[in-house]
């Protein structure tokens, strides 16, 4: 039924403000926070114009009796808090026959390497460390690339286990996506979903948005931090972030959509007139080819809401 819901009502599908679940949260410290994998998920790209680009359908909510004990909490997407901000999503049960877990989310969907952390939680009843990175602010709008007040972007490494430590890895090797070099490098003892020390870099924000290009709607995207260790040994590792592009329909490229770039849509299409500078910008359906559809579904934005 969810879908249904961006269907009939005239909302912009990058805006989710009645679902929008993009990942567990931890309730209880021992648990890892869980969050979805929208690069390694099989849902239909038609259900994607309908649906938040950076959220998953169909998550199930829970209303606990006096014998669950809340494990997981539902966390909504940006810019928005979903209705269902902070209700259950995953449930633990203990009793005198059994020990139950309930969750109101497939891992199929989610980030493999918290999936891996929560199994092996389970299972063991400890978490197996697993090098990781974090990005902050995990949510980023192009737009902040010409802010006047940018806000600095941190990256964050760490969980390395017993071999190995961040103190091992030399800073002056390190790289964001292959080329970025950060502003500062620092070790701090601790950060939320860490339990180790933790390599601090930051950079500027402008130049980590802009190594990804002209980016339209709202998207998850992958980065990588790499190196070399003090023995010269080579790492790499990927992170996830939520990247709010412009909007499509946007043909001038103002950060805004209004009647200039319908009546320079129309002219592109029906009168030989100047083509947008980048051609995404009026693929309204994101099929990747600019024809009648775009126009259609621009002309229904002003005038059918």
């Amino acid at each position: 039924m969810s879908p249904l819901y961006y269907i009939h009502n005239p909302v912009d599908p990058f805006v989710d403000t009645k679902f929008g679940f993009n990942m567990a949260l931890n309730a209880c410290s021992q648990y890892p926070d869980i969050h979805i994998d929208t690069y390694g998920t099989n849902i239909s790209q038609i259900l994607f114009q309908y649906w938040p680009h950076n959220s998953i359908p169909n998550v199930a909510t829970f209303k606990p009796n006096d014998k669950g004990n809340v494990i997981y909490t539902y966390n909504s997407s940006y810019p928005d808090i979903s209705v269902l901000q902070n209700e259950p999503v995953g449930i633990q049960t203990i009793t005198d026959e059994a020990e139950t877990y309930l969750f109101g989310f497939h891992l199929y969907y989610m980030i493999p390497e918290d999936a891996k952390k929560l199994v092996d939680y389970l299972y063991q009843g400890s978490i197996t460390l697993t090098p990781h990175t974090l990005i902050e602010p995990d949510t980023l709008k192009v737009i902040q690339a010409n802010s006047l007040f940018p806000v600095p972007l941190q990256i964050y490494l760490g969980d390395f286990g017993d071999t190995l430590s961040v103190t091992d890895i030399d800073p002056a090797s390190v790289k964001i996506n292959g080329i970025l070099s950060p502003a500062t490098i620092e070790t701090i003892p601790s950060y939320p979903d860490f339990a180790t020390d933790i390599l601090l870099c930051t950079l500027p924000l402008r130049d980590f948005i802009l190594y990804y290009g002209w980016v339209f709607g709202t998207s998850l995207r992958s980065y990588t931090i790499s190196g070399n260790f003090t023995d010269n040994n080579p790492f790499q590792y990927e992170g996830h972030f939520t990247l709010i592009g412009h909007r499509p329909g946007d043909f001038n490229l103002d950060n805004k959509i209004d009647i200039t770039d319908l009546v320079a849509t129309v002219s592109y299409f029906y009168e030989n007139g100047t083509a947008p500078e980048i051609i995404e910008s009026i693929d309204m359906n994101f099929d990747n080819q600019l024809d009648i559809t775009d126009l259609i579904a621009m002309i229904n934005y002003f005038f059918s809401g």
